[in-house]
């Protein structure tokens, strides 16, 4: 199939259903002969409620968010057969027609963390731009190390809840920009709105501390046996 056959970007929503089968397909191959960490499983669940609790911070504080948050594509693949390609953006605004901004939102344990997830979303804008060439971006990071109790304070300047917006719309002009926030204001505004809950919080760091000891779960006063699932290692063993 020739260049002249691959379809411009588009955006879809995450219920789109060649996404879906795309997603499928995915998980398939990467979970063949994988066993599963049923405590990881339980902290990345817990990120991605995270995740959405920023989302839901972002809509708040920049007008237009958009439901099409996916980035379809296409590209040739080794045999020349153009493929579809769908990169999950973390937040969009403007419109699914022409939109403004994408955001990279990166939940992390540690403020000294030199990652930015800028090669991630620019991956995503080179793609993008093809169609919107005025399209920006910037890098939103979560400092949760305050209530992980990973590091004693952060070590980048936060930016305030009230002024998000205003330091998306000024430094989103050039590339490479990063906003930082702190885990304990995420965590207030989750709260009040009915995001998370206080209990959420304070358990946060358990779940992450069963990631790297699981045996902390049967030494756990409170632990009790559930009727309702596997036995704690049987949950280690391969499924058939």
């Amino acid at each position: 199939m020739s260049q002249k056959c691959r379809q411009p970007p588009a955006l879809v929503r995450t219920s789109d259903s060649g996404y879906r089968a795309w997603c499928r397909s995915f998980r398939e191959k990467s979970e063949t002969g994988r066993s599963r960490d049923p405590f990881a499983q339980d902290y990345h669940t817990e990120l991605m409620r995270w995740e959405l609790v920023v989302q839901k911070l972002l809509a708040a504080a920049i007008p237009n968010s958009v439901d099409e948050r996916i980035l379809f594509s296409t590209q040739a693949d080794r045999k020349g057969k153009v493929v579809p390609i769908y990169h999950e953006l973390d937040f969009v605004s403007g419109t699914f027609i022409e939109p403004q901004l994408f955001v990279e939102i990166k939940i992390r344990e540690q403020s000294i963390n030199k990652k930015t997830g800028w090669p991630q979303l620019n991956r995503s804008l080179s793609i993008a731009r093809a169609q919107w060439p005025n399209l920006r971006g910037i890098c939103v990071n979560i400092a949760i190390g305050d209530l992980l109790g990973t590091e004693q304070e952060c070590t980048v300047s936060t930016t305030p809840i009230p002024d998000l917006g205003e330091a998306v719309a000024d430094l989103s002009q050039h590339d490479g920009a990063t906003i930082w926030l702190s885990g304990t204001a995420v965590a207030a505004f989750a709260v009040k709105q009915t995001l998370l809950t206080h209990g959420d919080v304070h358990r946060f760091p358990d779940l992450r501390r069963a990631v790297l000891n699981p045996t902390i779960v049967l030494q756990s006063p409170e632990a009790r046996p559930e009727t309702n699932r596997p036995a704690l290692f049987d949950q280690f063993r391969p499924r058939p």
